[in-house]
């Protein structure tokens, strides 16, 4: 007979919670689409200085899908703390983010969903 613990992977759950937890308050943060979000990397995240003050505004850019217009959206500070634990959470030991196939264009890049559990809705296509 085997136990609970044995069956349980609780490492496989926080994963599990932990990527659901991210995608929804992304796309809760910044109405975008999932194709959209698929497609946001380390890079998507840009800094603008207001020429007046100096001040650093955090943007987010969002690649051009049906609309094909590209988005640039002021980053909350709630969308900052998601968006900074998903990147500590793919970076390697060296600090990189790996790069990942992208099957859409087949181009590598460091997109920030890569370690989503396969059966989440932000992996899945079709």
């Amino acid at each position: 007979m085997t136990s609970l613990v044995d069956e349980f992977d609780l490492g496989r759950e926080e994963d599990h919670a932990f990527w659901a937890f991210a995608i929804v308050e992304v796309l809760r943060a910044t109405g975008s689409r999932v194709e959209e979000l698929t497609e946001l990397s380390h890079r998507s995240l840009v800094r603008y200085r207001l020429p007046t003050t100096g001040e650093l505004i955090p943007l987010l850019q969002i690649v051009p899908s049906k609309t094909d217009t590209e988005r640039l959206l002021v980053v909350s500070p709630e969308l900052a703390e998601v968006l900074s634990t998903i990147i500590r959470r793919v970076r390697d030991k060296n600090g990189r983010v790996p790069l990942v196939p992208a099957y859409a264009t087949s181009a590598p890049g460091c997109r920030l969903h890569h370690c989503c559990p396969s059966d989440t809705a932000a992996t899945r296509t079709g």
